[in-house]
This record gives C-alpha cells, sequence and structure tokens, in this order.
C-alpha cells in the first residue's frame, strides 16, 4: 500500500507481461493476482491514449472518470498540469497528438484516484515537459504504482522499490 514499484529487466525479460497480468489483460501463468477489499487500478499501457472518446474535448474527456470528490477546479488544474491552458482544454481528441493523447489518458487515471496506478512506460514518445508532469505527478501520488520504464532519472525519482525481472523470475 502506497509503495512506488519500478519493474526492471532487459526487453523481452517479461515486465510488461506482468504488468498486464496485474491488469487482468492476461491470466497468469501461476498463481493469482488478487486485490484488497475495495482496491482497484488504472492501467495505462500505450494502447490507452486511443481509448479516449474523440468525439470529446480534453476537460471533458478528463471529467468523464473523475472521482465524485473531484472539483472542476482540479480537473482545471490537472489539465493545466499537463500542459493544456486556456483554449487548449477545448481542443477535441481527434485533433490532437498521440503525445496530447497520452497525457489526456494520464490526467483522467489520476483524477480517478485509483488505489493503484498500474503504468507500462508512461513515460514513452512524451517530451521533456511532458515527463516532468507526469514525475511531480507520481512523486505526489498516495496511493500504489507499479510502473515499468527504462528512463533511468524518472525511475530513480519516482520508485520507493525496484522489483528486478530476470531469467523469468
Amino acid at each position: 500500500r502506497g509503495d512506488h514499484i519500478a519493474v526492471v529487466g532487459y526487453n523481452g525479460a517479461g515486465k510488461s507481461t506482468l504488468l498486464k497480468a496485474l491488469a487482468e489483460k492476461l491470466e497468469p501463468q501461476s498463481g493469482e493476482v488478487e486485490y484488497g477489499h475495495n482496491a482497484f487500478y488504472s492501467y495505462y499501457a500505450q494502447h490507452v491514449a486511443e481509448e479516449l472518446d474523440h468525439s470529446s474535448d480534453v476537460i471533458s474527456e478528463m471529467t468523464c472518470t473523475a472521482a465524485d470528490d473531484v472539483y472542476r477546479q482540479d480537473i482545471s488544474d490537472m489539465a493545466g498540469a499537463f500542459l493544456f491552458r486556456g483554449e487548449d482544454v477545448f481542443k477535441k481528441i481527434k485533433f490532437l497528438s498521440g503525445g496530447e493523447k497520452a497525457r489526456v489518458a494520464l490526467g483522467k487515471m489520476l483524477l480517478r484516484k485509483s488505489p493503484i496506478l498500474i503504468l507500462d512506460e508512461p513515460s514513452n514518445h512524451m517530451d521533456f515537459q511532458t515527463v516532468e508532469a507526469l514525475t511531480q505527478a507520481l512523486m505526489h501520488y498516495k496511493g500504489t504504482v507499479i510502473f515499468v520504464s527504462h528512463d533511468r532519472s524518472f525511475v530513480k525519482r519516482i520508485a520507493k522499490k525496484i522489483l528486478e525481472i530476470k531469467d523469468g523470475r
């Protein structure tokens, strides 16, 4: 509870497979995944940004899954933290770049206030400012974060623990 765990290892070691099993996208090869009472997760993988509602705008998309105790100002602040300012919050999802869509998807996850975030290479294809915004958000995130990243600086700043996948273990 509350851990920030980086899953590291060579390409092909099984890092993403482990995260998919934790996110119930794959059956575990052995054992089972069991979450605690009232625990739920949000899962971020490369394809998540494509699952956004393309007819929606940035602020509406961030609002649609926000927790009940999130205020409109919190949503605006999150949009700003992910570099959507002024009229940009009204841009349609269909007109956003891949990196902008990724920022919306990550903002939605944080506003959902899941006690567990499972993030598969969240900083891939992001510019420096976006990675910095994500880093700051995760550093202050009180819930559990389990993530894969090859970015050593990102890992060093976010992780409290490291889980190394090596030789299938």
